[in-house]
């Protein structure tokens, strides 16, 4: 999309013309400061590729600029604005670069909070391509500078950063631990984006361990505050995310209407990822409705976008929706190829839910195929990561299914034993996580 001012007039045109002209007339210093404006204004609008424009032009400009206060506090600006940007654009090498050359400016001008900066733009960058442990390494240096310049704010956005890591991982107690004193922060600076973000985080821990009044409840106050903050991009996938806790437990025309409200605002802003994952949540549910023809196309429309944007942990899930979308059809051959691709995305990006699914998936497959005896690896595999997570009702899922088996029972389709029955309670989160975060009605 381009981005456009309130006025109509296109904003690159207009910030060219005025980069030009002053560039023509020699007077680099006033062409700067609106390549940044256009570059923030970009962003705004999520038009990555015009704003990693403009801020190279911007960067190219300083290098013919002396070196004072006002332009390396604008070199620093620019380096962290272009890391964020070339990150959301998945451009790695390029991201990793900006944010090294920031580390490196603001060692030599010794500013520590942008050299924390740009180890958060670090952190990101390797949390986004699931590489958890690196992602970690760098977190943990910012933590560190933040601490050491007494900077609670710092601390607490990178403390919910990790936090998000040990989600995924199921690291609960480190999870406690982190979203405690994220807390506690963000109430004392009355942080509210901070406490929606642990709201929402928290909501799908309690949605994937089976408290659904608890996931709720967060839900609604992490939409709540994100709505009193205008945050519509932080409603995008909060509505999502709804969704899926309430198809998961069974509600689907409630998890239909935020699915709905979550697609409208993805689509007006562009997003490509959320409008994606709706599809794929939305094919989840065609396929319990046996509605094999709607949820092929739907999961195909999923996958191409995914590999679009080079999203390996939606591209695995469709592809595991596409397997068993296979196996339905008889097609053993096609549902084999899409459970081993997803699976084998799964494990490269080490995440482990969507890895225990596959293999769940796969397992259910396999059981009645020549090599079943892949099937019994498989399901043992499912069982131990959704123990290690805490997800109780996939384990007892599990543990029923080849009970069932051993006493020579019918196996069970694939559309007939998939999760997303009514939930049994599992293992919750420590109760003071709970009191912390919900109110004391909850």
């Amino acid at each position: 999309p381009s981005a456009v001012s309130h006025d109509g007039f296109d904003l690159e045109e207009v910030v060219e013309a005025l980069a030009e002209h002053y560039l023509a007339g020699g007077d680099h210093s006033r062409a700067l400061p609106h390549l940044v404006a256009a570059g923030d204004r970009a962003r705004t609008f999520s038009a990555m590729n015009q704003a990693a424009s403009f801020y190279h032009q911007a960067l190219e400009i300083l290098e013919y600029l002396p070196g004072n206060s006002e332009t390396i506090h604008l070199n620093i600006q620019i380096l962290r604005s272009a890391g964020a940007v070339h990150t959301r654009l998945k451009n790695w090498p390029k991201a990793e670069k900006l944010f090294r050359d920031l580390v490196r400016l603001s060692r030599i001008y010794e500013d520590v909070r942008a050299q924390a900066e740009a180890w958060k733009g670090m952190g990101r960058i390797y949390a986004r391509r699931k590489k958890f442990e690196r992602a970690l390494t760098f977190y943990q240096r910012s933590l560190h500078l933040f601490l050491q310049q007494r900077d609670p704010a710092g601390e607490c956005d990178i403390l919910i950063k990790m936090g998000s890591i040990y989600l995924e991982q199921g690291r609960w107690a480190d999870l406690q631990h982190t979203y405690s004193s994220a807390l506690r922060i963000a109430r004392e600076l009355d942080l509210e984006e901070q406490i929606a973000s642990v709201a929402m985080n928290m909501a799908i821990l309690y949605g994937i361990r089976g408290d659904l009044r608890s996931a709720l409840q967060a839900y609604r106050q992490s939409l709540n505050l994100y709505r009193d903050l205008e945050q519509w991009d932080r409603l995008t996938p909060t509505l999502l995310n709804m969704g899926k806790c309430l198809a998961d437990h069974g509600d689907i025309a409630q998890a239909k209407i935020h699915y709905a409200a979550c697609l409208k605002l993805a689509r007006k802003q562009y997003d490509i990822l959320h409008e994606a994952i709706v599809q794929l949540n939305l094919s989840e549910i065609l396929l319990k409705e046996n509605n094999l023809k709607s949820c092929e196309k739907m999961s195909r429309s999923a996958l191409e976008r995914f590999e679009e944007i080079d999203h390996h942990i939606g591209a695995a899930d469709a592809l595991r929706i596409l397997g068993s979308i296979a196996a339905q059809q008889n097609d053993a051959a096609s549902a084999a190829d899409r459970f081993e691709r997803s699976l084998a995305l799964h494990r490269d990006t080490g995440y482990l839910l969507g890895e225990a699914e596959a293999c769940r998936d796969y397992a259910r497959f396999l059981q009645n195929q020549p090599d079943g005896y892949r099937a019994t690896e498989l399901f043992a595999r499912a069982r131990e990561i959704f123990l290690q997570l805490g997800i109780k009702k996939e384990v007892i899922g599990i543990d029923t299914h080849r009970q069932k088996q051993k006493r020579g029972e019918p196996a069970v389709s694939i559309l007939d034993d998939r999760s997303g029955l009514p939930s049994v309670e599992g293992r919750f989160p420590p109760k003071n996580i709970r009191s912390e975060l919900l109110p004391a009605n909850g």
